[in-house]
């Protein structure tokens, strides 16, 4: 009975290990909306350090707090839910660390295409070059070969 015991524990704990680690709750944010939320808050830092922050009328802390709200408005999640979320990936840095990769792989990304729309309006010329005038000029003044056969008149 012993042995039979030990067996049935050493399989429960075989199957506790089969579990997907991996696998986020459902009332915790999924790695993509994760991300797209926190590439959206730091967009809103952004703006605050280089506009609000010059703004003497504008509080700076009020401002960033007004678009973190608007940040969450657009992702229709509650403030509460992000800070949970945040704090489960926090908690499970293999997690999170996919989704840092994920952040940073969209703004490498992002820079490039800003750096390649800047580099194709540099690259070309902003019209069609003109022919050169003065190479057609030349070509309808050749002399012809009777002009020069013919004997020059005295005047």
């Amino acid at each position: 009975m012993k042995p039979l015991f030990l067996l049935f524990i050493m399989m429960l704990i075989g199957l506790g290990a089969c579990v997907n680690k991996n696998k986020v709750p459902g009332d915790i944010l999924t790695q993509e909306k994760m991300k797209l939320v926190l590439w959206d808050l730091a967009r809103s830092d952004q703006f605050v350090a280089d506009f609000v922050s010059k703004d003497s009328n504008l509080n700076k802390k009020q401002e960033s707090l007004r678009l973190y709200e608007e940040v969450f408005a657009l992702h229709q999640i509650k403030r509460e839910d992000f800070k949970k979320s945040l704090d489960y990936y926090r908690m499970h840095p293999d997690l999170l660390r996919v989704v840092m990769d994920s952040l940073n792989t969209m703004a490498r990304r992002k820079e490039q295409e800003a750096y390649k729309v800047e580099e194709d309006t540099t690259s070309k010329p902003a019209t069609t070059p003109v022919p050169d005038s003065i190479r057609i000029r030349t070509k309808s003044i050749r002399k012809k070969l009777d002009s020069l056969s013919l004997p020059i008149q005295p005047q």
